[in-house]
């Protein structure tokens, strides 16, 4: 689901990824036909992917090769919409130990200076 990495920083606990939503996504003909907004749990699957992203990239040595699974979603609100053509910016930051078997991050979900998703994402490791 991700277009791309913006930004990984290890030590600060976070990155920045991108999806940029087009007019040939699968789910602009189906989703609310003649207006097409991205669905919410596409949103929270890019939240998701940044979050096993972070992990892949070596946040805990001691489980290498091992990869971050979806495990659930806490307090998850939807601010606003995703239409084709936008760029959603999904900011995710590590909650607590990374070396505990449920990871969490606190995510934020942009399109231009509007937030139109926040929540937590947990992940297990598998």
């Amino acid at each position: 689901m991700l277009s791309g990495i913006i930004k990984y920083d290890l030590p600060g606990g976070y990155v920045v990824a991108f999806r940029d939503a087009s007019m040939q996504d699968f789910w602009v003909r189906g989703h609310i036909p003649g207006r097409p907004i991205m669905p919410g749990v596409l949103i929270c699957e890019c939240a998701a992917q940044s979050c096993s992203y972070f992990y892949g990239r070596g946040a805990n040595p001691d489980t290498k090769g091992r990869f971050l699974g979806f495990a659930g979603l806490d307090a998850v609100r939807f601010r606003g919409q995703v239409l084709p053509g936008d760029r959603l910016i999904m900011v995710a930051k590590v909650r607590g130990d990374m070396k505990a078997r449920i990871c969490s991050f606190d995510c934020q979900g942009f399109v231009k200076d509007h937030m139109v998703f926040d929540g937590t994402i947990n992940g297990v490791i598998i």
